[in-house]
């Protein structure tokens, strides 16, 4: 019988310039796992962790960027593996970041992009379920001077 794991996170950071939502892809560098896949920043919850701790960490190690606030996305990405016979459940978060991301050694490239581009980049359907969540209730909200729902806005403190 396949085992239910959720160790891992996803996160989709976005910045607003005007009145639209950016979102940032990274692609994944030669030699790694899946290679050349363009993603959101995702991760390993480390021991000890919450998974709001290791999507912040996350977002550090992978671009540098801190965000100004962060949201639980409504999704949670499932898949199943087959190599491990496992089923995956990977919480989202959405990052509203400012300025420009740098590379880690897991990424060879980054790109901006609106929902449009980024849906065409995903490899996998669950991100781009992920991003259509994202952008309906959180990022199109805050980039047109709406408050997305109190319910899905996670405290933290900036470090």
């Amino acid at each position: 019988m396949p085992e239910i794991v959720s160790n891992t996170v996803s996160v989709y950071a976005f910045r607003v310039e005007g009145d639209r939502p950016w979102y940032l892809l990274l692609r994944r560098a030669q030699g790694r796992k899946l290679e050349g896949a363009w993603q959101a920043v995702h991760g390993h919850i480390e021991d000890g962790e919450t998974a709001v701790d290791a999507a912040l960490r996350e977002l550090k190690e992978e671009t540098e960027l801190v965000p100004h606030s962060l949201w639980a996305v409504d999704h949670v990405e499932r898949m199943y593996d087959p190599r491990k016979d496992k089923i995956r459940l990977v919480p989202c978060f959405a990052a509203l970041v400012a300025g420009d991301a740098h590379t880690s050694g897991e990424h060879d490239a980054k790109r901006w992009l609106t929902e449009r581009e980024a849906m065409s980049l995903f490899t996998f359907e669950n991100q781009r379920a992920a991003l259509a969540v994202l952008h309906r209730d959180i990022a199109q909200v805050i980039a047109t001077g709406g408050d997305p729902s109190e319910f899905l806005r996670i405290p933290f403190v900036r470090r």
